[in-house]
């Protein structure tokens, strides 16, 4: 069964974003920075959050507080939060949802409804992180290499 509502469409992987796969996956390992128990305890139609980890008052803020009450809401507002990895968690059928969380008084960058493009360095400035095969960055790194050596 999938039991996770439709996500916003969303490029960027800046903190508040879309949860970059490898910060989740190192995030999990993490045995440092270990998860810790909250509750969420309001939510505004900005994306701030009010949680309550492990008894202080957090306001963070989330790019799809939406999809974040709705999952969280079947949980009775459990959640669990990792400050190094800017992570908030709520248990799934089949292990967690994973939302990417800044402070919310924190300087924070717009939706991104499309890929991005550009050099490598581009890709990151503007999306936070990327995804591409060993082939796909290979060449994109030769295609940085040839424009810096064509005289202009």
């Amino acid at each position: 069964m999938h039991d996770d509502p439709k996500q916003l469409l969303c490029y960027s992987h800046h903190l508040g974003h879309t949860p970059h796969w490898i910060q989740a996956l190192r995030s999990g390992g993490d045995a440092d920075n270990p998860p810790v128990s909250g509750h969420l305890v309001e939510v505004h139609d900005d994306g701030t959050l009010i949680v309550d980890i492990d008894g202080t008052p957090r306001r963070l803020w989330n790019h799809d507080p939406a999809r974040l009450v709705a999952l969280v809401e079947r949980n009775r507002g459990q959640v669990t939060f990792q400050s190094r990895w800017g992570l908030l968690r709520t248990p799934s059928s089949n292990g967690s949802f994973v939302f990417s969380v800044c402070d919310a008084d924190a300087p924070r960058r717009d939706c991104l409804s499309h890929e991005p493009t550009g050099t490598i360095i581009d890709i990151v400035d503007e999306a936070g992180g990327f995804t591409m095969s060993a082939v796909e960055l290979q060449r994109a790194l030769d295609a940085e290499v040839s424009a810096h050596d064509t005289p202009e």
